[in-house]
């Protein structure tokens, strides 16, 4: 394995030459390696940082990243979601690379490099837990580049690309291939959503093992849950501007109600026990729901109740969590009879805002079978704050300027 350059005659440049290092297979970044780019520094007894400290590791240990000072924030949601990946194997290499600068500084990379740390640092404390995933610590393939200009004017072109979202990535996915382009993408931003909405309300926030929603945990539940992808072709076909469903409610969020509705005679131990499969699903109020959803974008006489809950509702509090409580309500009555306006009225609770009272709905009614509402979950990307620890005795600073040796 080749040396990556070190240090010429001028001793601050690292890497004077522009240069690239390919790290897969055996010889894929490690967590050695990866602190050894970042410049990972832990306090001692013998260095205190006090409160000159970018964060905290999972070992409760105070960290500065000496080759990382002016990156741009640490987000711990992004830190949280690419340790998940690292975890249960799901990391995979695409080409994208890691950058560091002539000065050794790290330009784009920050976060994979810091969450296989992290990884490392959590399969270390319970390796059984991760045994289905993996069977060794986490390493990661990427490509390294080195040498590039430190300069601002440089830096602040990275990452300045449009992000790949899910919906881009169900987009080029076959799912709805044979659909023209504009209908194809309507689809899959319907996709999209129809899974948010499944993950929430189904639980799946709350495994330990992938609490988070990346590209590739929303694609894994999708080939777990192929209906879904039913419920979004059914929705679009329904809703049309003569039938307009999305009055009532986003129509991928309307997909992923109408497949709660569709197996709620399902029992929800079974279906965990079955590793959260349709296969252990049991449909047959599919009929029944198809029925609910025809008739609110026909607007049939029958559904008027609903219609009209729905518009009380949102003249209380307009938001998807009421117009869902509204459906829940209406399902719980239609699947087994009639729609009754008495039982679809919303309890409501109030509390005091800043500019007074404030009503907020005072329940979350259930579809059914693996439905269990609503868990909520922060979506916004935190920054990754200093706090305090208990450290444990750790290893010294190491020193910046060093040459760094990729080891497999």
């Amino acid at each position: 394995m080749p040396t990556i350059p070190t240090a010429t005659t001028e001793p601050e440049v690292l890497y004077p030459e522009f240069s690239v290092q390919v790290c897969s297979g055996e010889h894929a970044i490690t967590e050695e390696t990866a602190k050894q780019i970042l410049g990972w520094a832990v306090e001692s007894e013998g260095d205190k940082f006090g409160t000159d400290y970018n964060f905290v590791d999972r070992n409760g240990c105070k960290v500065r990243c000496v080759n990382n000072l002016s990156n741009r924030p640490i987000y711990a949601t992004t830190i949280a979601t690419l340790q998940q990946e690292h975890l249960r194997s799901r990391w995979k290499f695409n080409g994208e690379p890691v950058i560091v600068g002539r000065l050794g500084s790290v330009l784009n990379g920050q976060h994979c490099l810091i969450s296989l740390v992290f990884a490392c640092q959590e399969y270390r404390k319970d390796p059984e837990m991760w045994q289905e995933f993996r069977d060794v610590e986490p390493t990661m393939e990427k490509v390294v580049e080195f040498g590039i200009s430190e300069d601002d004017v440089t830096v602040n072109t990275l990452d300045t690309a449009k992000p790949r979202s899910l919906t881009d990535a169900i987009f080029r996915s076959e799912f709805f291939s044979h659909m023209k382009v504009k209908e194809r993408r309507e689809a899959a931003r319907a996709t999209d959503y129809a899974v948010k909405t499944l993950w929430k309300r189904t639980g799946a926030v709350m495994d330990a093992f992938a609490p988070r929603r990346t590209h590739s945990e929303s694609l894994d539940f999708i080939a777990r849950h192929p209906r879904v992808l039913e419920c979004v072709s059914k929705v679009l076909e329904s809703s049309t501007n003569e039938r307009p469903l999305a009055q009532y409610l986003s129509l991928g969020c309307f997909a992923g109600i109408l497949y709660l509705m569709g197996c709620s005679g399902s029992s929800r131990p079974a279906y965990l026990l079955g590793g959260r499969r349709e296969e252990s699903l049991h449909w047959g109020n599919w009929d029944r729901a198809n029925e609910l959803i025809d008739g609110l974008a026909d607007e049939l006489p029958t559904i008027l109740p609903l219609r009209k809950a729905v518009a009380d509702a949102i003249y209380v509090r307009n938001s998807t969590d009421v117009r869902e409580a509204v459906l829940a309500k209406a399902w719980l009555q239609f699947v087994t009879g009639d729609l009754k306006a008495p039982g679809l009225k919303l309890q409501w609770d109030e509390i005091q805002g800043l500019d007074g009272p404030v009503k907020v709905l005072g329940e979350c009614p259930l579809f059914g079978g693996i439905d269990i509402g609503d868990p909520r979950t922060a979506d916004e990307d935190e920054v990754l704050e200093p706090q305090e620890p208990t450290p444990p005795a750790t290893p010294p600073r190491p020193e910046k300027k060093k040459g760094i040796k990729i080891r497999g």
